[in-house]
């Protein structure tokens, strides 16, 4: 068995006899049968490819685990650095990096590529550090800080290797090959540890010759690394002709570096922006694509719908914002009142003419009595009634298109205890008119089991608590999405201020 991975695709192709499979990232679990001309497709634009020999499901599986984090931490730490991005964004990329680099492998990744140049010296700012200390993101801070304290090491170890002679590789492409080697398998990381460790650099061992790659490339690869190491600790080199070649590198290699390094920071964060979604989450329990989220405002992979529902859900996910209808404006206008014992209907449309009222139990109750009115009627018209549980359902259907105000009343052995306090808002809600009913009957027949569109129809049509039980199915299948996270917390403050 046979694997290519690429983590930039989120996938790995397992070849196996004539038969090829797809396994991916967010489906771990599961091969998806494919051919090696949808491969060549796939694997058109990406350059990120790694060959897997003689491999085996579990190991591939655990190689694309590794591989598809490590790639989406570095993508967080060149954001981390960009310094054009605002304090809110750098706080919620720490806190999204913190739980990357709590895992060591993924940590030696990213140190693999930064260790192997020198980074612009302004790229670790001061208010970065002080931002991730002030959340407690601890791995991300102890990394900027290692990051900052080994970039003159750094600096030493890529001065060895640009000083080395071109002569001394076949040619420019070899010498870039031999390069990419030594980032993809750690060796300038090596070299920086060894250095601030024993102040040396031991001679080239036989441990880094597991890689195919690398043994192809013996002697070279070996006799490439163990120049460097001589340059770095040549005893006949007088420390001041270090100092004056390193000078002399400094003012012309190394500012060519930092501004490659600069565009590259620039460039993958523009593809960062327009090309890696913001979020990305699985809509219904399956068959449908997930559903993409970018920074720009693109929503893609949204299932079919009305056009009005659909533009919604768009501006709903881009904005993270969820708009009060306006038939539950009287609540809104009456204020605000504590979240305590009433549980349902509250601060919401409901469609059902008889709802079941429910509420928290109340220490000491030995029955309840409801009091319900149309809101603006007479006080003495309350159609509520009495029950021995923590739930009641109305005899008689209520009137649609009316907005309804109630309270529960515990009966206790010292007197009666009323939720909300007389003097608070009672709680309140709206049954919607039988023309809006229909009306979203009708629309909700056409969205399948799309739960964002339904998000979407409900909060048009203050249906607030049948939407944020959505938000939550949600959230439960894509636990990890801050963008739902948001969205989710929205609908629970804006609700909060009806109740």
């Amino acid at each position: 068995m046979h694997a290519y991975l690429s983590a930039r695709l989120s996938l790995a192709v397992i070849v196996e006899d004539q038969d090829w499979h797809l396994l991916l990232y967010d489906d771990l679990d599961k091969l998806h049968s494919t051919s090696a001309e949808e491969v060549a497709v796939l694997f058109r634009q990406t350059s990120d490819v790694q060959e897997l020999p003689n491999t085996t499901i579990e190991h591939v599986r655990d190689r694309l685990e590794d591989a598809v984090d490590s790639i989406e931490a570095f993508d967080l730490v060149l954001l981390l650095l960009d310094d054009k991005l605002t304090k809110n964004t750098q706080r919620l990329v720490a806190l999204e990096l913190e739980e990357l680099l709590v895992y060591p492998e993924i940590v030696e990744s990213i140190e693999n590529v930064l260790f192997a140049s020198p980074l612009p010296i302004s790229s670790v700012r001061q208010e970065t550090l002080a931002m991730v200390s002030e959340i407690s993101c601890v791995a991300v801070s102890n990394f900027l800080q290692r990051l900052i304290q080994m970039q003159p090491i750094i600096k030493v170890v890529c001065n060895a290797w640009n000083e080395m002679a071109s002569n001394r590789f076949t040619s420019k492409d070899k010498r870039k090959w031999i390069c990419g080697l030594y980032v993809r398998h750690g060796l300038f990381r090596r070299m920086v540890y060894e250095v601030k460790k024993t102040g040396t650099v031991a001679p080239f061992d036989k441990q880094v010759m597991l890689e195919p790659s690398i043994s192809k490339s013996i002697p070279s690869f070996k006799d490439i690394w163990n120049e460097v190491a001589i340059y770095l600790h040549e005893p006949n080199i007088h420390p001041s002709h270090k100092r004056a070649r390193y000078k002399q590198f400094t003012s012309k290699k190394s500012v060519s570096l930092l501004l490659s390094l600069t565009l590259l920071i620039s460039f993958l964060g523009w593809l960062f922006y327009f090309y890696i979604p913001e979020s990305t989450f699985a809509d219904t329990d399956k068959g449908q694509e997930r559903i993409l989220v970018y920074r720009d405002g693109r929503v893609k992979n949204l299932p079919e719908g009305p056009s009005q529902v659909r533009e919604k859900a768009k501006s709903i996910l881009r904005t993270k914002n969820i708009e009060i209808a306006s038939v539950l404006s009287p609540l809104k206008l009456r204020g605000t009142s504590e979240r305590g014992v009433l549980l349902y209907p509250l601060a919401t449309a409901i469609i059902n003419p008889q709802p079941e009222f429910s509420w928290k139990r109340i220490p000491g109750a030995m029955s309840y009595r409801v009091e319900l009115f149309a809101s603006g009627s007479d006080l003495d018209l309350n159609l509520g009634g009495e029950t021995y549980s923590t739930t009641w359902t109305p005899n008689a259907e209520l009137k649609r298109g009316t907005t309804y105000l109630w309270r529960v009343i515990a009966v206790t052995k010292s007197g009666e205890l009323v939720s909300p306090p007389w003097n608070a808002p009672a709680g309140g809600f709206f049954l919607l008119d039988a023309k809006s009913v229909e009306k979203l009957t009708e629309m909700e027949q056409s969205l399948g089991s799309s739960r964002i569109l339904k998000v979407a129809l409900y909060s048009q049509f203050g249906m607030l608590a049948d939407a944020e039980k959505l938000l939550e199915e949600l959230l439960e299948a894509n636990p990890k999405e801050s963008l739902l996270e948001e969205l989710y917390q929205n609908l629970v403050s804006k609700r909060s201020a009806l109740r």
